[in-house]
């Protein structure tokens, strides 16, 4: 694509905006939105809610979905809808629908569960089907949520409770980039995604290994830290845990010399200024 807008000139005389649509027509390389100002980004969102990755994504049947509330998008719930696959995604607020059909609830926990359509323009057109629609009261955040989902033979109760489980998901990947130290892979393939994922883990348990030889009372977290600062030290390992560890019994006389602290120097040691006999 970047070697046909190299030969076809044509291109460069266009302005921005139509560059950007081009691009998004395209649909084969990332538009540089960062170049582009708010006001023009504001006035693209038909564009990028017209291609959005969620139509390419290759879905597998059966499987089920759990999105985000920004991602509810009519087209990209519908290419799901389409593959035999379930989602579930929280919808937003400013969403215009019709209520179909109501089933019945405890009115505690569950306070909706309703078959619904969208009605607007844009929503009707990407998603023409039914929806399902559940309201929900979360008593830890006092706050009303409300669910739609492509799967009616879920129970109502269990909707919330697998949309929470997605945090688990966000939470595994954040404890991979802090624990095994990974921020970006190196390449982008699957069998080199996993070797890196393979390798970082097994550093890991090497560590957790040592730790427990140690019987080191912290987090394996500072144990690792411990180890990254002492890479290049040829040192004994208990040596190197004497060193960092927090013991308020241990002399705080390790021969360096401190700036400021004037409360650890002896009469005998200070200094007398002379008086002034002005």
């Amino acid at each position: 694509v970047l070697e046909e807008m190299l030969i076809n000139r044509e291109f460069f005389t266009l302005s921005a905006k139509e560059q950007y649509q081009h691009l998004l027509e395209v649909n084969e390389v990332q538009a540089p939105t960062a170049f582009f100002k708010k006001s023009f980004l504001e006035e693209m969102n038909y564009y990028e809610e017209k291609y959005s990755f969620m139509e390419d994504y290759p879905y597998r049947e059966g499987c089920l979905y759990m999105l985000d509330r920004i991602y509810f998008k009519s087209t990209g719930l519908y290419k799901i809808a389409s593959s035999k696959a379930f989602f579930i995604t929280r919808i937003k607020k400013n969403v215009c629908y019709d209520t179909m059909e109501s089933a019945e609830v405890d009115g505690t926990i569950i306070l909706a569960d309703e078959t619904i359509r969208l009605t607007s323009r844009r929503t009707a057109k990407g998603y023409p089907k039914a929806i399902r629609l559940i309201k929900y009261y979360s008593s830890e955040r006092n706050e009303l949520m409300c669910f739609v989902t492509n799967h009616f033979d879920l129970d109502a109760t269990i909707v919330p409770t697998l949309y929470r489980y997605r945090w688990q998901i966000e939470l595994f990947f954040k404890w991979i980039k802090q624990h095994l130290r990974i921020t970006t892979f190196y390449g982008t393939s699957p069998n080199a995604v996993m070797i890196q994922i393979y390798t970082a883990f097994t550093a890991f348990c090497m560590l957790a290994l040592a730790a427990d030889a140690q019987r080191h009372k912290g987090s394996l977290y500072e144990f690792a830290n411990i180890m990254s600062v002492s890479l290049s030290e040829r040192i004994h390992l208990q040596d190197l845990l004497e060193r960092y560890r927090n013991d308020p019994q241990k002399p705080k006389d390790d021969g360096m010399l401190t700036l400021f602290d004037f409360d650890n120097l002896s009469p005998k040691k200070a200094r007398k200024h002379p008086k002034c006999n002005c």
